[in-house]
């Protein structure tokens, strides 16, 4: 018998007792000119948050199922190295503020008719559908946060951190923006473009096409409005990929915003050695993923050894040394993770 995702019978365990009020706090977005605040709702320990979570797991098939979904950057990246963007011109477009831009309403109505059309639903949980739509707003219809100020409503929009947020945002991207534009008759044509949540990325024939393209967008719905970044000089970036036209089509490598301070667990912290490690490998695994050719790769790998030697005290590579002290070996280089064999050459430390 499946297992189901939520039951009747669990309903109980989502009960809270002495729980926490959201609790609100600030990003600031120091790459952007004005450097906004991004508000972010800490509701991890909140009453509805771990059944929202459940929820989410229910609702996964209803959105990212559309050609323009993208659900990592390996993945754009394949998108760009298969030719789906070659063209004159790249463009990427980014919602302002999306979530909080989100009418929940509007929202909850798309939700309901996902949950209705769903017919795989009774083999997730024992619920009505008439009960998982009434659960559902009962954890998005009125989001509150507390802050030092004390507690208050949020006055429209889905709440930064909430666990059904993304859902919600994405019903209405998808059927609120996407739709009419694949619906229409000109741009319908001419439009493709993927997205991850709110930015995206897409090829047009000119400058002056796309930009009378960003003034429709702007029309579509009252509250989410867009910006738009453009190619320049051959390049682009979007996420932490950057894009660089050549001769043979386009190259790709890690981007790194203005702000980004290249601070990772110190070698001297006290947590645990998989924890340091696993900051090496992954940062490794996205400049395989992204760097489209030797030269980019071996200048990532190369940035990231001198990152973690001059930033991070050494990290992994005082512990290859020491392993290799303990078993008398020598060791020429130091980048127990950094370095993979067919560039040894480039990273010898």
């Amino acid at each position: 018998m499946t297992q189901l995702v939520l039951s009747r019978a669990s309903l109980k365990d989502y009960m809270t007792q002495g729980a926490i009020s959201p609790r609100l706090k600030g990003q600031l977005k120091d790459h952007k000119d004005e450097k906004p605040l991004r508000e972010v709702s800490d509701a991890s320990k909140s009453p509805g948050h771990k059944l929202a979570q459940v929820l989410n797991k229910l609702f996964e098939s209803y959105t990212g199922q559309t050609k323009t979904a993208v659900k990592s950057g390996k993945q754009l990246v394949q998108f760009i190295r298969e030719g789906r963007f070659d063209g004159n011109f790249l463009a990427s477009c980014d919602a302002v503020a999306l979530f909080p831009s989100v009418i929940v309403a509007e929202a909850l109505d798309l939700l309901k008719i996902k949950i209705q059309q769903d017919d795989s639903l009774q083999q997730k949980t024992d619920l009505t559908k008439e009960e998982i739509f009434s659960l559902s707003k009962l954890c998005t219809e009125d989001p509150y946060f507390e802050c030092e100020f004390g507690f208050f409503k949020q006055n429209g929009g889905t709440p930064m951190g909430g666990p059904l947020s993304r859902c919600l945002s994405d019903m209405i991207i998808e059927n609120k923006i996407e739709k009419p534009i694949e619906e229409h008759p000109i741009w319908g044509v001419k439009w493709d473009w993927v997205r991850p949540i709110d930015d995206t990325l897409s090829v047009w024939r000119s400058k002056s096409q796309f930009l009378e393209f960003f003034a429709y967008l702007n029309t579509l719905h009252p509250n989410i409005k867009w910006t738009h970044e453009t190619e320049e000089d051959g390049k682009i970036a979007i996420f932490d990929i950057q894009i660089i036209r050549t001769e043979q089509g386009y190259d790709t490598t890690v981007y790194r915003k203005k702000s980004a301070s290249d601070r990772y667990i110190h070698y001297t912290s006290s947590q645990v050695w998989k924890e340091k490690a696993s900051a090496i490998r992954t940062l490794k695994s996205r400049a395989l993923e992204y760097c489209s050719n030797e030269a980019l790769l071996a200048e990532e790998l190369t940035y990231l050894l001198e990152v973690f030697i001059s930033k991070c005290g050494g990290c992994c590579t005082k512990r290859t040394e020491q392993k290799n002290q303990k078993k008398n070996l020598t060791c020429p280089s130091l980048s127990m993770y950094l370095i993979i064999p067919e560039l040894k050459g480039y990273l010898k430390c």
